[in-house]
């Protein structure tokens, strides 16, 4: 473990960050107890806050009863009749792969203000189970291989002293599936803290979206958005989050346009053994009132849980997997648009 310390140290004094945390991964690796990885840790931070530019990837893998995200059923009454939709509107099980990149680099900064550089990309990859071939015989795994590219400006900056800081954020992006590009976003966002204490935080955001189907322009929109977030932290450190959220999706198509609401909790840090414990749930009302094809339109009520068990005893290069377990429930006055899905997830954080 010193070795490693020390050629990190080296790389850290010769202005080549990459390298020592590098360095610093193999020495957290090595470490013998949990206050000496702590402390590794501390210095990793303060390694990459010197840096200009700051990667982080995220890599998870989730067997899914769902993978494609449809109805319980594919039939639907309209005006008394019974119309079905194909093999590919009934749920399909396989595993999602899902990868992460994000970059970000520091344009400028002073005590009062920064300025940054942000680029992100997704990707998606399913493989669907065998049974999945006799539901849906006319689709592959590759219809569902997805991919999002963006990049963006945010600028951080305190108004007066006695307000938390303001950030806004102006970013554009693309999506494909299956290869072939479906979409095209740009998204202005607005973030104040209000209050911000050693314990307590309060923050409030807008945002505005709009999004540009390339495969079925029907579908474009424009979307408004506006939540808060409040942040307690106990002394037994776990932390208690609530969230509200309302938003305002406009479209030309009735299966896109709606308003809805929603409400949230979270708690972290909680200790189970080994395990460093988080459990949240969110709870969201969608109307959409441009449905008109069956009597008393649409509405759908969706809940959406969610554990993760970070195991911190297993670490690879200062990488420890988190285990992720989530179920998502919708349930619509329509039956065609009611969803369950559940989900066991095995992803990897870094530990600094």
């Amino acid at each position: 473990m010193r070795a490693a310390l020390l050629i990190a140290e080296h790389y850290a004094a010769s202005d080549h960050p990459f390298l020592a945390r590098l360095w610093l991964r193999r020495a957290f690796e090595l470490a013998p107890d949990p206050q000496t990885k702590g402390a590794i840790a501390i210095l990793g931070r303060k390694i990459s806050s010197a840096n200009q530019l700051s990667l982080s990837a995220q890599l998870s893998f989730a067997p899914s009863n769902n993978v494609n995200n449809v109805g319980k059923t594919n039939i639907i009454l309209i005006g008394g009749l019974p119309f079905s939709f194909g093999g590919n509107s009934r749920p399909l099980s396989g595993v999602e792969a899902s990868a992460a990149l994000s970059a970000t680099y520091r344009l400028d900064q002073s005590p009062t203000y920064l300025t940054e550089a942000f680029a992100d990309a997704s990707f998606q990859k399913v493989w669907l189970d065998a049974d999945a071939a006799e539901i849906a015989p006319e689709v592959g795994s590759s219809d569902f291989d997805q991919m999002g590219l963006s990049l963006g400006l945010r600028h951080s900056w305190q108004l007066t002293p006695g307000l938390g800081p303001t950030q806004a954020s102006l970013s554009f992006g693309t999506g494909l599936i299956a290869g072939e590009p479906v979409s095209q976003w740009r998204s202005l966002e607005l973030q104040q803290v209000v209050l911000q204490s050693k314990t307590n935080s309060l923050r409030f955001n807008l945002g505005l979206r709009a999004d540009d189907r390339l495969d079925t322009k029907i579908n474009s929109s424009v979307s408004r958005q506006v939540g808060s977030t409040y942040q307690h932290k106990l002394d037994n450190g776990m932390s208690i989050s609530l969230r509200l959220l309302g938003s305002e999706i406009r479209s030309v198509s009735a299966l896109v346009d709606r308003t809805q609401i929603g409400a949230g909790i979270s708690i972290g840090g909680i200790n189970i053994g080994p395990f460093d414990t988080s459990i949240s749930v969110e709870g969201t009302y969608a109307d959409y009132p441009k449905w008109s094809l069956t009597p008393g339109g649409r509405q759908d009520i969706s809940v959406d849980a969610r554990i993760e068990a970070a195991y911190g005893a297993i670490s690879f290069l200062g990488f420890s997997p988190i285990l992720t377990i989530r179920t998502l429930q919708t349930d619509s006055n329509l039956d065609i648009f009611d969803r369950a899905q559940t989900s066991l997830g095995l992803s990897f954080r870094s530990n600094f």
